[in-house]
């Protein structure tokens, strides 16, 4: 965890380097933008007037969201960058990168041995540079004093919304080599607490868990599109924007799962979870209408739901907190440092604000952040339930081997009642009953409501089956056919986890439905309140069997396992009778 904090200070700092990195080199370097519709052809453009040109002083392009421009197919459009460079500059090579935008693609056109030729960005086929580590769409000048003006001619399949950043080859270099550096750092720190989430999540069998490592996996994607090392991977086509879109469904599809299951806003907040699953199916079907529509229609269809999608956790956080889940404040911490950056982020998508490396660098800050504080939180979680296990494990195992009783539920442990058992069957003449019984996902109310609460079931249980037994020992009067009277003798105990045995004695299968369909009732009647103040209740299975004359114990125990296993299979609160 200590190493997701400083990663983030660490791509705070290198937001402010790569922002230094870019001032001075621009001084005397001139930027105008010229917006094509018609597909002009280079010369016409050489001889527009600079009037129709737009001038961009700070070198960012100048297009948002309230433009009808914005809003067009930009792969039909065309956005021409006319570049004016200095007379005197000191260096050999200069690199022109326009970033931060994903699905940029263009070429550049440049004056040489007297005639307009186009070059194309570094690292695509029949590029000059084809080795180049450009993540983003970069184009090389050689021997810039030799070149007055330059033209770039810009597609994309997102938005036409970029800062144009010249640099000095030794400073490309150097700024691409520490991007790489903390970028990488990023991703693989990312990558492994998907790793270790996923692990806890195996092991706990909590699906929150491994929810959270779709999510931290699904923002790995979506960062490795933002950063431009798709394009870098494949880079004839990596820098398309459907790559992005489609990650980003994904992140935002694990996002509202993870908050689902985390904040358990199907038993905490019922209204607002209606509204989380909407939200998801709009998401799952958005994610396989990429495919099939224009690009223009998938950004505007991404971007509603990037705007939609962090309200919504948000007032679901909300909600749990006002419900009064223990987690949901620390939820609210985390997911306000993600929507604060993640905000500016999206702000700069629809042209607002100054498209730059160092906004993209805050998101990211932002986003390790708010694993960091997930992290930590599931972690500590882990630990507890952890401690927890261990705890009522050792505490089971020592009274398991020191008594007779189990000390959870006051009736014989699993040892004891098999002696009683076995003696019951080699000595008794009347007829037995063997009830073997099943608290229904045990381990997964334990998950949810926690240890503790699930020692309250259990005990309560206990003292609902030791009552019953008294009971029908003392009101359940047969009428012997030899003799006078018997009484219905009653011996119950805890086998494992939540299951338990009850051998009934002098008792037909009638009267054994009875008994059964009675206790379910009363079993579900048990209330036990849980952290959150809401109280809480589960179901059995049970399943009924005759010991017959000729059984041994190891024949009527397996009987009834497979009667139990037959209630178990058809759902929860199942009864199955010999």
């Amino acid at each position: 965890m200590d190493n997701l904090y400083k990663t983030s200070l660490l791509v705070l700092l290198f937001a402010c380097q790569s922002a230094f990195a870019d001032l001075g080199f621009k001084d005397g370097i001139r930027f105008w933008q010229l917006f094509d519709n018609n597909n002009l052809a280079l010369p016409e453009l050489i001889g527009t007037p600079n009037d129709d040109w737009t001038s961009l002083p700070d070198g960012h392009t100048k297009l948002n969201a309230l433009e009808s421009s914005f809003w067009q197919d930009n792969q039909k459009a065309s956005m021409w960058i006319k570049i004016e460079l200095p007379r005197i500059i000191d260096t050999d090579k200069i690199w022109i990168e326009l970033a931060p935008n994903v699905g940029l693609y263009g070429k550049m056109a440049i004056y040489e041995n007297g005639i307009w030729s186009w070059k194309l960005p570094a690292g695509r086929a029949g590029s000059t540079h084809p080795k180049f580590p450009a993540t983003f769409l970069t184009f090389a000048v050689e021997d810039p004093r030799q070149h007055r003006l330059i033209f770039l001619k810009v597609n994309s399949s997102q938005t036409l919304h970029f800062s144009i950043n010249v640099r000095s080859h030794d400073t490309q270099l150097s700024l691409l080599a520490s991007r790489n550096l903390i970028y990488g750092l990023c991703l693989g720190l990312m990558i492994l607490a998907a790793i270790y989430n996923t692990a806890i999540g195996i092991s706990a069998r909590q699906r929150a868990y491994l929810y959270y490592a779709t999510y931290i996996l699904a923002m790995a994607l979506y960062l490795v599109a933002m950063t431009g090392y798709n394009r870098l991977a494949f880079p004839e086509w990596g820098g398309d924007g459907s790559f992005a879109n489609l990650t980003a469904c994904l992140t935002m599809f694990a996002a509202t799962i993870f908050v689902r299951e985390f904040l358990e806003t199907q038993h905490k907040i019922p209204k607002l979870d209606l509204l989380l699953r909407g939200l998801s199916s709009s998401i799952f079907v958005t994610i396989f209408l990429l495919g099939v529509i224009a690009d223009s229609i998938a950004f505007i269809l991404v971007a509603t739901l990037a705007i939609v999608v962090p309200i919504i956790l948000l007032i679901c956080g909300l909600g749990a907190y006002k419900a009064k889940h223990p987690m949901a404040k620390y939820f609210l911490v985390a997911w306000f440092a993600h929507i604060i950056t993640g905000s500016s982020w999206a702000w700069m998508w629809f042209g607002f604000g100054s498209p730059t490396i160092d906004l993209l660098n805050i998101f990211i800050a932002g986003s390790i952040t708010e694993q960091l504080i997930l992290s930590i939180l599931l972690g500590y979680n882990y630990a507890k339930f952890k401690s927890l296990k261990a705890q009522s494990e050792a505490n089971s195992e020592y009274r398991n081997t020191n008594t007779e009783i189990d000390g959870l539920t006051g009736l014989y442990n699993r040892q004891s009642l098999y002696g009683q058992i076995e003696k019951a069957i080699s000595s008794s003449e009347t007829d037995l009953i063997w009830i073997d019984v099943n608290i229904d996902n045990f381990a997964e109310f334990n998950a949810r409501h926690g240890i503790h609460q699930g020692d309250l079931l259990l005990s309560e249980f206990g003292q609902l089956l030791q009552t019953k037994v008294r009971r029908d020992n003392l009101a359940a009067k047969l009428i012997d056919k030899e003799s006078s009277f018997s009484y219905r003798r009653g011996v119950a105990g805890r086998t494992c986890g939540g299951q338990f045995t009850i051998i009934l004695s002098n008792c037909s299968l009638p009267q054994a439905r009875l008994y059964v369909e009675r206790l379910t009732r009363d079993f579900e009647s048990i209330q036990i309140k849980s952290l959150d103040g809401n109280w809480v209740s589960s179901t059995i299975c049970v399943g009924v069997v005759s010991v017959l004359p000729n059984d041994s114990f190891q024949s009527a125990w397996q009987r009834a396992s497979k009667k139990l296993e037959s209630a178990k299979a058809k759902g929860a609160g199942q009864l199955a009778f010999s």
